[in-house]
């Protein structure tokens, strides 16, 4: 590993535990603030993941949105991005009273946890991480795939919080097995009752 790679994965592991002792304690209405903050600061200095963020929307959109559009839409993304990780650290202290008070499932959702198990496919639309949270309170507990992050640490901190309501994380690679695996078990234990 290079050095500017070394500096930037102790750079990350030292923001994510900062971020994970100090965002519980904030107030609720802070989060939206600073994420709003974070997200505009993410993408006026993150030019490569910037120009990314923008040949995908320019790819799925057309030619139909003007640069001025693709670029608001952009960095809405940025800061909706930084409203999700920001939640799962202030979603990671007082996990139930918090999921209880902030996240809701309407009739469709509670229909759908009666029929386990279920896969659910969803894209990274509102604050998915949370909604796995919640779901294991309702007596669902998921199955998440997750990418490997590059900084161990940083990986070890988010996937704490993600257990925290007995979510299950199976790696990409592999990840069609380990789910069947899991769900294979989840059949086996519900027959066995």
């Amino acid at each position: 590993m290079n050095v500017r790679r070394q500096l930037r994965t102790a750079l990350e592991s030292v923001f994510v535990c900062a971020a994970f002792a100090l965002i519980p304690w904030w107030p609720s209405r802070a989060i939206v603030r600073a994420a709003g903050a974070f997200g505009r600061l993410a993408f006026a200095t993150c030019r490569a993941l910037r120009g990314v963020t923008l040949a995908n929307l320019r790819a799925a959109y057309g030619t139909a949105p003007s640069d001025d559009e693709l670029r608001r839409i952009g960095l809405q993304s940025f800061q909706t991005f930084a409203l999700v990780a920001m939640d799962l650290f202030w979603f990671g202290v007082f996990t139930r009273r918090r999921v209880l008070r902030h996240v809701a499932f309407d009739e469709s959702m509670e229909v759908s946890l009666d029929l386990r198990p279920v896969v659910f496919v969803t894209g990274h639309l509102c604050n998915w991480e949370v909604v796995w949270l919640a779901m294991a309170l309702q007596g669902a507990p998921s199955l998440s795939v997750a990418a490997r992050l590059k900084s161990p640490v940083v990986e070890f901190v988010i996937n704490r919080v993600r257990r925290r309501t007995g979510q299950g994380i199976i790696h990409k690679l592999g990840a069609l097995r380990g789910v069947v695996q899991e769900t294979t078990r989840e059949l086996v234990a519900k027959a066995q009752i």
